[in-house]
C-alpha cells in the first residue's frame, strides 16, 4: 500500500517538473518576438524602439530585456555613463524549446547617470 502512495506521488512530482520543464510560465511584459530575440539585427532595433517609447526607462528596459530571456552579465562605468551588457543563448520565454545558438546575442546599453538616468545608446 506505501509502494502504491509513494509511487502516485512520484509520478505526480516528475509529470508537474516535465510540464514545467517543457511549457515554462509566461509572463505578461512586453517582449521581443522570437525573430527578434534571435537576430543580432532586430533584437537592436526592438531595444532602441521599447527605449525610445519609454522615455529611455533604465528599468523599464531592463524588464523587457529580461522578459525577452537577456540577461545582465555585466557592467562598466566611464565618467557618468554605465554600460550594460545584455546576453541570451537559450530563448525560452520567446521561442518556447528551442536549441541554443553557438555565440548567443549581445545587447550593449549604454546610460546617461547624471541628472535623470536614461537609456543613450543601444549597440
Amino acid at each position: 500500500m506505501f509502494k502504491n502512495i509513494a509511487l502516485g506521488i512520484s509520478l505526480l512530482l516528475n509529470s508537474l517538473v516535465i510540464f514545467w520543464v517543457f511549457f515554462p510560465v509566461q509572463s505578461d511584459a512586453l517582449r521581443m518576438t522570437c525573430e527578434e530575440a534571435r537576430s543580432e539585427i532586430l533584437n537592436k532595433q526592438a531595444t532602441i524602439d521599447f527605449a525610445s517609447n519609454k522615455n529611455g526607462s533604465i528599468i523599464m528596459l531592463h524588464d523587457f530585456l529580461d522578459a525577452s530571456d537577456y540577461t545582465l552579465r555585466s557592467m562598466t562605468s566611464s565618467d557618468e555613463q554605465i554600460t550594460l551588457v545584455y546576453v541570451a543563448n537559450t530563448y525560452p520565454k520567446t521561442c518556447g524549446i528551442h536549441l541554443p545558438g553557438f555565440d548567443g546575442n549581445i545587447i550593449r546599453v549604454q546610460t546617461d547617470i547624471s541628472g535623470t538616468s536614461r537609456v543613450i545608446a543601444v549597440n
